[in-house]
C-alpha cells in the first residue's frame, strides 16, 4: 500500500510513496552530492525513489539562527533536473515530496529550477 505525505494546512495529499528508500545513491547522485558539500559545510543528503521508480534526492541545508533553525533550504536533483528553494516545512512534511508539489517557489531569487543536465 502505498504511503501518502499530506499537507498539513489542508490536509491535501502531496506526494505518494514518499518516503526515504532503501538503496543508496546512484553515481550521479554521489558526485552532485560531494560538490554540494565540497561547497556547503553541513549539508544533508536523502534519497527517493517515485511511484514510477524514478530516483532522485533531496540536498538540505538547516539555516541556524541564535534561537534555533530558522529555514531549511532544500534542492532535489533526478539527474536531469535540479529544483528547490525555501523548505514550507524545514523537511518535515515535505520530506520525500518533490519541490513543486510541496509548494515551494521555484521562481528566482528565493527558488531555482534549471532542466536538461543531461
Amino acid at each position: 500500500m502505498p504511503f501518502w505525505c499530506a499537507r498539513p494546512d489542508t490536509d491535501e495529499r502531496v506526494g505518494q510513496d514518499c518516503h526515504v528508500r532503501s538503496s543508496g545513491p546512484t553515481e550521479d547522485e554521489a558526485q552532485f552530492f560531494a560538490e554540494v558539500a565540497r561547497r556547503v559545510p553541513d549539508v544533508q543528503d536523502w534519497y527517493h525513489q517515485d511511484a514510477d521508480g524514478t530516483l532522485w534526492m533531496t540536498v538540505s541545508y538547516d539555516v541556524v539562527g541564535p534561537r534555533g533553525m530558522t529555514d531549511t533550504l532544500r534542492v532535489d536533483y533526478d539527474g536531469v533536473a535540479v529544483r528547490g528553494g525555501v523548505s514550507p516545512a524545514n523537511l518535515n512534511w515535505d520530506d520525500g515530496v518533490r519541490a513543486a508539489a510541496a509548494g515551494i517557489d521555484l521562481a528566482s531569487p528565493q527558488g531555482m529550477q534549471v532542466s536538461g543536465l543531461i
